[in-house]
């Protein structure tokens, strides 16, 4: 029985020669699929073959198999110049190289630099070749022996020019050219593993074991366990300054959490009774009581991971186009070598060898066969990608992979499901109007309220209100008590006594003695007469998709509450920001009534909006949006906007504080685990950046290596200027990649 497993493999320093690892690993009878990924540094294997047999395979390649779990293993540092020395000292490749430049330290200085020619130094030179090239030289007869369908690799290429260089008498070319390129190598290796130990620490940022609370006849305990042995509804304790380990809620405790490692949010955030928690945020300065909410598979930081490791095998369509033209490329550079090395002396006379000041044509060719390496070309695009998607990870952006950054740079329309991704999702309130008010009047009620602070009038009508509504679970009712909290006025009068609902109208209840009545418009006016300037602003409150709760005390008629699902801060500024960037229709689509749906579009800026719209209905709103405009992003929710997510082009789920994540993650192609819809179009802007970066770094590799395959063609290039020329090319695709790990949290986005 063959299943699959994935190993961490230390040494790997070359895309190209990896898929000659992977190859060799198919060819083994007992393997039915294996994939060795360059960028993580992983080997997937399913195989019923022995982990002898494989290993054995990979030692032949230069590389070592880690038998241990690559995900949960500590990251390493590789940040200091101290580091990296002892990174190229402790890779066994990279130490001979660093040998070699001992022994072509005499030639190069004396033949290179000062013209003298030394007797006997060329042996200095010999050894530095030998000594550099040997896992090159080893490399290259093996994959010869392993591969029964010839594949000519970068090996291959630096053995034919290094050792036809010793034939023309090129010593120190041909030692220098092995010295570069050890340590050429050696950079690209330390590069791509500083890219996977960003990715090893994002993945560990989640403590093994957990503090499980258990009661019993004897009292309560607590003990360590693994926290992969947790289950739904267990209780744990996690203390300050604690990583928490697994998805839960507040049981009991009041904290701030720093939860930027899952969410990327900047400042900790206020946790209290009833709040969710991810697994990987850091406890603050109290002790907090947790729910288990989700087993360690289902976990935030699970699902990240698994979603890392499918981003990690799929691969954009240009990156695709990429692999082929490189395929392409290498046969066409070694057929040109060998054209150069024969036509000028056949037909034109021209030297074969050097002579003298004139550069052969045979050191030309030799020469162009190092510049035929297709690394810099195919590292070009997966390098960008991988670091584009990784700082998303890092601000609580899960992209499932780089075809989807790929699309985000050509979307031309925008959809936003209305309730849970534009508004919160939940009744508050938004406004209040008492007798004698004092207030200032928030003209834009729908936007919400964080900045204002009730008058002495406006301060009772909501106190009266939270003392009939504590014993309710209405939405409603929990809006207005949430905002005598907020208002500090929760305590002012006892709860009140006798509550009586009488329904479609409204709800009664005695306070100190008085009854005190909170229900609609109409109730009220069965009961009692009104001023006629109130009754107008209730139905004007209605109107506007708002819902407005009256107060009277003992038929006294105090003021009104207005509640409602209010906007997100972020919702205006966000399609605005749309608009700026080119996009050519935002549209809003929501299950509400119409009357609703507009006003919340009038707000925030929509192109189109469309209400009361079932599921069905969605997906053929995108598919006209489709049919009209070209590539289209929606937005939603992540569980009821299923349909619609996977009918975009792109869908994007907006899952704050942890709700319906398992769910958003597997049905969007991409999840925000915060409320800030400023992400969207940060991630439209890291789309465009990304493939421009994409564009820039293929034509630097190309516009390279045809620059010094110019100067080589004129006797002008040396070898080891085109050994520079092949792993500079690599070295500069792979850093400018690597700039594109800037915060993409909206705050400066790129139009």
């Amino acid at each position: 029985m063959t299943q699959n497993k994935t190993y961490q493999l230390s040494g790997l320093d070359c895309i190209d020669c990896s898929l000659d690892l992977q190859k060799s690993i198919l060819k083994l009878e007992s393997v039915k699929d294996c994939e060795v990924r360059f960028t993580t540094g992983q080997l997937i294997v399913n195989s019923g073959a022995d982990l002898d047999t494989i290993s054995q395979v990979v030692s032949q390649h230069g590389y070592t198999l880690v038998v241990d779990d690559p995900v949960l293993d500590a990251p390493k540092s590789l940040n200091s110049f101290a580091q990296f020395v002892s990174f190229l000292w402790n890779n066994p490749k990279s130490r001979l190289s660093l040998i070699g430049v001992v022994f072509i330290f005499p030639g190069l200085i004396m033949e290179e630099i000062l013209q003298r020619e030394v007797p006997y130094l060329f042996i200095s030179s010999l050894i530095a070749m030998l000594v550099a090239g040997f896992p090159v030289y080893r490399n290259a007869f093996r994959s010869l022996l392993n591969l029964r369908e010839l594949r000519i690799n970068i090996d291959h290429l630096m053995t034919i020019a290094t050792l036809g260089a010793v034939t023309i008498g090129a010593y120190t070319e041909a030692g220098m050219v092995m010295v570069l390129f050890g340590i050429g190598e050696a950079l690209e290796s330390f590069t791509g593993e500083r890219s996977r130990d960003a990715i090893r620490k994002l993945l560990s940022s989640q403590p093994k074991t957990a503090t499980l609370r258990e009661t019993s006849v004897a009292g309560e305990t607590t003990r360590l366990v693994d926290v992969v042995t947790l289950k739904v509804g267990d209780t744990i304790l996690v203390k300050p300054g604690e990583i928490i380990p697994i998805d839960g809620q507040v049981l009991a405790g009041n904290s701030y959490v720093n939860q930027a490692a899952i969410t990327g949010e900047s400042k900790p955030i206020h946790k209290e009774v009833g709040s969710s928690l991810f697994a990987g945020s850091i406890n603050g300065q109290a002790v907090l009581i947790i729910t288990v909410e989700k087993a360690y598979e289902d976990s935030t930081i699970a699902q990240m991971a698994r979603l890392i490791e499918e981003a990690q095998a799929s691969q954009a369509p240009f990156e695709r186009y990429i692999n082929r033209f490189a395929s392409r490329y290498t046969p066409a550079v070694i057929v040109l070598s060998l054209l150069i090395v024969s036509i000028p002396p056949l037909f034109f006379g021209q030297p074969f060898l050097n002579q003298g000041e004139t550069t052969g044509w045979l050191y030309r060719g030799l020469s162009i066969l190092v510049i035929a390496c297709p690394c810099a070309l195919v590292i070009s695009t997966p390098v960008s990608m991988m670091s584009a998607m990784m700082q998303a990870f890092r601000d609580g952006i899960v992209i499932r992979g780089g075809r989807y950054l790929e699309a985000l740079a050509k979307v031309k329309a925008v959809a936003f499901d209305k309730t849970g991704t534009l508004t919160r999702g939940e009744p508050s309130v938004v406004q209040v109007r008492s007798i004698g008010c004092t207030c200032v009047r928030n003209q834009n009620s729908l936007r919400g309220t964080s900045l204002l602070e009730w008058c002495d009038n406006c301060r009772g009508v909501i106190a009266l209100a939270s003392a009939v509504e504590q014993q309710s679970e209405h939405p409603l009712a929990r809006a207005i008590v949430d905002e005598s909290v907020r208002a500090g006025v929760s305590m002012s009068y006892q709860p009140a006594e006798d509550v009586q609902a009488d329904i479609g109208k409204g709800v009664f209840g005695r306070v100190s003695g008085q009854w005190v009545y909170i229900g609609s418009h109409r109730g009220y006016h069965q009961r009692s007469s009104q001023q006629e300037i109130h009754c107008e602003e209730f139905k004007a409150d209605a109107l506007n998709g708002l819902n407005p709760l009256l107060i009277a005390k003992d038929d006294q008629y105090l003021g009104a509450i207005t509640v409602t699902d209010a906007i997100r801060e972020s919702a205006s500024l966000t399609i605005e920001t749309l608009h700026k960037m080119g996009i050519e229709q935002v549209a809003i689509f929501s299950g509400d009534d119409r009357v609703i749906a507009d006003q919340v579009g009038k707000i925030v800026g929509a192109d189109e909006v469309h209400g009361e719209l079932f599921p069905a209905d969605k997906v053929a709103q995108i598919r006209n949006l489709q049919a009209q405009y070209g590539l289209t992003l929606m937005a939603g929710d992540g569980i009821n906007d299923g349909p619609a997510l996977a009918a975009a082009d792109i869908g994007i789920a907006i899952a704050p504080s942890g709700k319906g994540t398992a769910q958003a993650m597997e049905t969007a192609d991409i999840t925000i685990l915060d409320d800030n819809l400023m992400k969207i179009p940060a991630l439209l802007a890291l789309g465009r950046r990304t493939m421009r970066m994409v564009r820039a770094n293929l034509w630097i590799a190309l516009g390279m290596k045809l620059f010094f395959l110019t100067l080589v063609i004129l006797g002008i290039g040396t070898m080891w200027m085109a050994v520079i020329a092949d792993v500079g090319a690599t070295l500069v695709v792979t850093v400018n990649g690597m700039r594109l790990s800037k915060p993409v949290r909206g705050d400066k986005i790129e139009i």
